[in-house]
């Protein structure tokens, strides 16, 4: 039995297991891009290519306790989700 099989997966409307996983490599893909441009201001720089290179790739434009960045990707998420629910809205046919 997989993933695929259970009752609660196929209640939410999907066949498979495929798009949760490409939704969990999008997102960690995306959590290390932000690591390799975020300065080890209060830690060790990450080193992703660890086993494949040596040093930490990281470009440092931004530092980890920098509030003014913090809150604009906070605030450019949720107007992403919200845009995404007003498209989502506007593609459903309305109801009489």
């Amino acid at each position: 039995m997989d993933i695929s099989d259970s009752h609660w997966w196929r209640r939410l409307g999907v066949g498979s297991a495929r798009p949760g996983s490409a939704l969990t490599f999008v997102g960690g893909a995306a959590h290390l891009f932000g690591d390799i441009l975020s300065a080890p201001d209060i830690a060790r720089p990450i080193e992703p290519l660890w086993p494949f290179a040596s040093g930490s790739p990281a470009i440092e434009i931004v530092y980890y306790d920098s509030n003014p960045v913090n809150f604009g990707l906070f605030a450019a998420g949720v107007l992403f989700k919200v845009g995404l629910w007003q498209w989502r809205r506007r593609l459903q046919p309305r109801r009489a």
